[in-house]
């Protein structure tokens, strides 16, 4: 007695709840609009399941409706057949002036499905049959990438790369790279961004192991592969974002491989920072060599801001000033003083000179012939205030010479200028 109530609760249950309307059975159809080319039309096959309807678009060769003749698209009732690997869309309906539509049905192709077996993938269902008819998914180009790419393990991610323009040769090339682990999601993101096979093979080449994305920020911002090589032959092993900034900044492999061979060897800021401040590859060589120690990459961009040319820097080291920094270097030249007088304060003077001693010198008017003949003269000792003085006050070397001449001995500089003041001649 206790089971029968059961049962008829449960028969009261289920009346209570009525069962989900079966999902109507779909009904395919067709379009087709003449196209300029006479020899093509615009074929439009279209699923409606209630109200809901999918399709697409796509032009076909007209010999690929079969046994519909071109005389009847003027005006006629048809039937025709569109043969795809998948199955074949059996099409009836009617033409007027060019313009056609009517009604599909579909028979699958068992051998396409025993050769989707073959290969490993499940066998798709009749309305999944009649999608691969409708975009053309041909058995060929099925083999081709599952031989090609462990990306194509499954029937879906074998259309995601069909509708995304994938072939079998893309594949080959990102396996050519070192990419063999990818997921078809990753394929079709490097194909939509146009990663090309030269960018591929430069980073290869140049021995990066990159992920999907970085390559992808690299298409996007121009990055060839031609960069990428030259970038690293040029002595800098650059991140994925390293390059695009460089790139980006349009720093040269040539100011790469300048700060490479210089011992600069400056990081890809530093890189960015010089060629923003109009640091040539060749100012790079000629100044980090004019400097001991070699000036670093900060210092560089000074000189470069203060328009200190490599010919000064090399003649200021010419002259045995080549441990300044690159501020006095600025200060020299600002100050105009000529290498010569540097050159003459580094070959006879034996007092040591800074550069602020160098400064007064020729800002007093002290020449190189100055303090050269006042070297010979024995005073190879003296400081730039001295020597100012003497410049100041008339005082020469030929003065001091004279008065040694007349029996006065070695005179201090006091006693010359005294001695110039009061006129004595």
């Amino acid at each position: 007695m206790r089971h029968g109530a059961r049962a008829f609760l449960f028969l009261l249950l289920a009346g209570a709840f009525p069962s989900r309307a079966a999902e109507p059975e779909p009904e395919y159809h067709w379009r087709i609009f003449p196209l300029p080319n006479v020899s093509r039309v615009l074929l439009k096959l279209t699923e409606q399941r209630g109200q809901s309807i999918s399709g697409s678009s796509d032009d076909v060769d007209f010999s690929e409706l079969r046994g519909l003749d071109r005389s009847q698209t003027f005006g006629s009732k048809v039937l025709f057949q569109i043969h795809r690997d998948a199955g074949t869309l059996y099409c009836t309906g009617a033409f007027a002036l060019g313009f056609g539509d009517g009604a599909v049905s579909f028979q699958p192709d068992a051998r396409f499905v025993d050769a989707l077996r073959g290969l490993g993938y499940a066998p798709p269902d009749r309305d999944r049959l009649f999608h691969l008819a409708v975009s053309n998914l041909r058995l060929s180009y099925i083999r081709e990438v599952h031989d090609a790419c462990n990306c194509a393990g499954t029937l879906d991610s074998v259309v995601e790369l069909a509708d995304h323009g994938v072939d079998a040769g893309y594949l080959r090339t990102l396996r050519r790279s070192g990419m063999t682990d990818l997921t078809s999601r990753e394929v079709v993101m490097l194909r939509d961004h146009g990663v090309s096979e030269d960018l591929l093979a430069g980073a290869r080449d140049a021995g990066y192991t990159l992920r999907p994305d970085d390559f992808v920020r690299l298409q996007d911002h121009g990055v060839s592969g031609r960069y990428v090589r030259q970038v690293k032959e040029a002595g800098l092993r650059a991140s994925a974002e390293e390059l695009i900034a460089l790139h980006d900044h349009g720093v040269d492999a040539s100011l790469v491989r300048a700060s490479r061979e210089s011992g600069l060897n400056a990081p890809a800021e530093w890189l960015i920072k010089m060629h923003d401040h109009g640091v040539s590859p060749q100012f790079v060589l000629d100044m980090v060599r004019a400097f001991r120690p070699p000036v670093d990459a900060a210092g560089l961009i000074e000189l470069q801001d203060h328009g200190i040319s490599t010919g000064f820097a090399k003649r200021l080291a010419e002259s045995g000033f080549e441990n300044e920094k690159p501020a006095d270097v600025i200060r020299l030249a600002e100050h105009g003083v000529p290498p010569d007088l540097l050159s003459q304060v580094h070959a006879s003077h034996r007092e040591a000179l800074s550069v602020d001693d160098v400064i007064l010198l020729h800002e007093n008017g002290v020449s190189p012939d100055f303090l050269r003949d006042f070297d010979a003269a024995g005073y190879a000792s003296l400081g730039a205030r001295d020597l100012v003085a003497l410049q100041n006050n008339g005082v020469t070397a030929g003065y001091a010479r004279k008065l040694r001449s007349e029996g006065y001995g070695n005179l201090t500089v006091a006693q010359l200028i005294k001695f110039k003041q009061h006129g004595m001649e």
